[in-house]
């Protein structure tokens, strides 16, 4: 048989197994999302839906998938731009409650852009957010999804928790000591006189109380589940489409000629001479009279690795975004530069939405914190180009509808101008009058432009003579 046709068949033998391999892989993944233990279970009443052992097995896979697979790097990365692209504006905030939010431990855990980027992860990997505040120093740290090791929740509520159990190794002094508590959720422990000293014979956190944040619960369920997990299949599978046609192109570029002998004989030596030859793209051939060498083209250019986008389409539906922004290459998908850098309404509706949720998350937090008239902002998911926003505060202005000093707040913010000097600058419009009424009194001055009537009438064709002296004795 021809040694290049050899080399071809095994290239597509080695595609085909490579391709049973990943169904079987994908089976198996399907497989494991169906088992994941997605029923009530006994115990504290932990409700319907995905259980906190199932959660607690995942986790590990997203978030090693969330550093080092790129759709899953870039879907975490285009649903916090879309959120948080702008901080967060705190209003109506109490003195004492800003010291609580600048404080750095607190930053870290809550209130800077670093702790949006880690929050907003943990819904994207875990599903679920737990923070937890100490009422006595008002401090704040994220709890893990694996610290949590049970929960108590309401008797005829399953999605209504009142008490996580936390368990965690704490070091200090060189000493390790494991330790197990009870915490109460911050709005259930308002609601009641008084606390129980333990649950079972774990004790009851008397000064700490967490809050709890969840990613697609629905009804009845205790937990929420991870924004990446519906992509994880998908996203593996696409990454393998690519690795095997890398694969193939590399096995397809080194067939570059075919050498036909008339005899066995002579093919076997032909074949010895090419393999001996060395290997690697760009060898020699040594040919003979009775043998035939021809180009077998450029099979490795007809590998088309954008046939796979349905499957890189299947992760941006999973993740809320649109393929061209998660691949990054609006050719790759049949785009343009413009699909790529527009959001269409749906998706600005769907993560205005998710802010709203973060909105109620912080908006309580801060109002438990001493600050009970506190509102959270978020900026403008697509804003309108500078100018535009500059107008829109101009005209704001001119209508009466905001002062002056709200408006140049508003522009220095909108333009990134540092304010170097404090105080409004002077109005245009006092400047120009007071322009016009220097220019105007110049012009006195100077005999040009005197008001009034000329002397000698204001009737046409009557002349006053009382001043020519032509002719007088």
């Amino acid at each position: 048989m021809d040694v290049a046709l050899q080399a071809l068949q095994q290239a597509y033998s080695d595609q085909g197994a490579t391709i049973e391999r990943l169904e079987e892989t994908l089976s198996q993944k399907l497989s494991m999302l169906d088992n994941i233990g997605w029923s009530e279970i006994g115990g504290y009443n932990e409700g319907e839906g995905p259980t906190l052992q199932s959660l607690q097995n995942l986790i590990p896979k997203l978030r090693e998938l969330a550093v080092v697979n790129p759709l899953h790097v870039r879907g975490k990365g285009l649903r916090f731009s879309y959120i948080f692209g702008r901080p967060l504006e705190f209003i109506n905030v109490k003195t004492g409650t800003q010291k609580v939010i600048d404080d750095p431990d607190n930053k870290t855990a809550l209130f800077s852009m670093a702790a949006y980027e880690t929050n907003n992860s943990a819904l994207f990997t875990d599903g679920n957010l737990v923070i937890l505040k100490n009422t006595k120093d008002k401090a704040f740290i994220a709890v893990p999804m694996q610290e949590i090791s049970s929960v108590v929740v309401d008797p005829d509520d399953a999605s209504r928790i009142r008490f996580v159990q936390r368990s965690w190794t704490r070091y200090e002094d060189n000493k390790s000591e494991v330790k197990t508590e009870w915490i109460p959720l911050a709005r259930y422990k308002k609601r009641v006189v008084k606390l129980p000293a333990q649950i079972g014979n774990v004790k009851v956190a008397q000064d700490k109380v967490v809050y709890v944040r969840r990613a697609n619960s629905q009804t009845g369920w205790t937990w929420g589940v991870p924004d990446s997990l519906p992509a994880m299949v998908w996203a593996l599978a696409y990454s393998k489409y690519l690795q095997d046609n890398a694969k193939l192109v590399t096995a397809l570029s080194m067939i570059a000629w075919s050498l036909t002998q008339g005899t066995k004989a002579g093919a076997n030596a032909a074949a010895a001479r090419i393999v001996g030859a060395g290997s690697g793209v760009g060898g020699t051939a040594v040919n003979s009279g009775e043998s035939h060498l021809s180009s077998v083209g450029v099979p490795s250019a007809q590998v088309n690795m954008n046939n796979g986008q349905p499957l890189a389409a299947m992760v941006a539906t999973s993740f809320g975004v649109s393929v061209i922004a998660l691949l990054s290459s609006p050719g790759a998908t049949g785009g343009s530069y413009g699909a790529a850098t527009t959001l269409s309404d749906p998706t600005i509706r769907g993560f205005e939405a998710l802010q709203n949720e973060w909105l109620e998350f912080y908006t309580e937090i801060l109002r438990d914190a001493g600050s009970p008239d506190a509102e959270v902002r978020f900026a403008p998911i697509s804003p309108d180009p500078a100018y535009r926003e500059a107008a829109a505060v101009e005209t704001a202005v001119e209508l009466g509808l905001v002062h002056r000093d709200e408006g140049r707040a508003a522009v220095l913010d909108i333009l990134s101008v540092p304010e170097l000097h404090k105080g409004l600058p002077p109005d245009p419009k006092e400047v120009e009058a007071e322009r016009a009424e220097k220019a105007a009194a110049a012009r006195v001055t100077s005999g040009q432009g005197v008001a009034g009537a000329v002397a000698g009438g204001t009737e046409q064709g009557v002349s006053n003579h009382d001043a020519d002296t032509e002719g007088q004795a």
